[in-house]
C-alpha cells in the first residue's frame, strides 16, 4: 500500500509509519508549490497512492468522484505527531484490510 500524506500531516510522522507500508510520501516531496485537494486527489489516483489526510474534502471526492484513490480520513482534529503515530500503529490492521479491500474507498479513524 503507497501511502500520502496531506499537507496537513505533519511529514515528520513519516519515520514512525514507514514500515507498515509499501512507500510513504508527503505531498511536499511532490511539489514544493502549493497543491489544490483536487491536485492532490488526481496525483493520488494516477500514481495508486491513499491519501492520509484530516481534510474532510477527501471524503466529498470519494461520494463525488468513487474511488481511487482511496482515503483514509483522520478525524481526530490536529493532534501531535507522536499521537498521530500511535493512532496509525493502533490502527494499522484496519488501515491494510482497507487497502486490500476494492469494496470501500474511504476509511474513518476516530
Amino acid at each position: 500500500m503507497k501511502v500520502l500524506l496531506d499537507e496537513n500531516i505533519s511529514w515528520r510522522i513519516i519515520k514512525f509509519i514507514e514500515k507498515y507500508f509499501e512507500d510513504v510520501k508527503h505531498i511536499t516531496s511532490i511539489s514544493t508549490n502549493r497543491l489544490s485537494d483536487f491536485e492532490i486527489w488526481r496525483y493520488a489516483k494516477i500514481n495508486n497512492y491513499t491519501i492520509l489526510t484530516y481534510d474532510s474534502d477527501f471524503r466529498n471526492f470519494v461520494t463525488y468522484y468513487n474511488y481511487p484513490p482511496k482515503v483514509v480520513w483522520i478525524r481526530t482534529g490536529n493532534i501531535s505527531k507522536i499521537h498521530l503515530a500511535e493512532l496509525i500503529q493502533n490502527n494499522i490492521d484496519s488501515i491494510i484490510e482497507f487497502g486490500n479491500n476494492d469494496d470501500f474507498g474511504i476509511l474513518e479513524i476516530l
